[in-house]
């Protein structure tokens, strides 16, 4: 009797599982496209950076935090936009964001977005400057031992060495 009652058990679990199974419905996961970024926009982006707080050459905090909610303008930002000698604001707002999680993130997940060649060239060393991945993090905890001093030549040197020395630097003098 025991074997019959299992198995009606088991025969009614799975039915409850097909026919839940069958009546759900998949959730729609409704990704809003977001309209491009106008002319108007990134035009105004260009007067903001200008006026932003700094701290020397660099963007203050304030001014990271006053820009950071157009980082999608940076990204749209092309080659007629902005030319190469009046790359440098762009670069430092990057370098502020980059160092925020935030930041990073979204380059991470659009960083195709990126129009302008520099930018784009100067946020993928950012990137990988400032990795703020759970498996880099983990990775730094990891290694606690302390970093290699560097290798200084021991020992008399041979004939060859001071050629070497003259032509590359790589030799200390004593």
């Amino acid at each position: 009797m025991k074997k019959t009652m299992w198995r009606e058990v088991m025969a009614g679990v799975v039915g409850l599982v097909l026919v839940a199974c069958a009546t759900s419905r998949p959730v729609e996961q409704s990704v809003k496209a977001e309209p491009p970024v106008t002319a108007e926009q990134k035009q105004a982006f260009i007067e903001l950076i200008k006026i932003a707080p700094t701290e020397g050459e660099f963007l203050s905090d304030e001014g990271v935090e006053q820009l950071a909610p157009h980082i999608r303008t940076l990204f749209a930002l092309g080659s007629e936009d902005v030319d190469k000698e009046h790359i440098y604001p762009f670069a430092a707002l990057s370098s502020g964001l980059c160092q925020r999680e935030s930041g990073w993130r979204y380059g991470v997940e659009h960083f195709g977005e990126i129009q302008h060649p520099l930018i784009k060239l100067f946020w993928g060393a950012l990137l990988f400057q400032h990795d703020h991945s759970p498996a880099t993090r983990a990775g730094r905890q990891a290694r606690s031992c302390p970093p290699r001093p560097h290798h200084r030549p021991s020992g008399p040197r041979t004939a060859r060495q001071p050629a070497i020395e003259a032509r590359s630097g790589l030799w200390w003098t004593t």
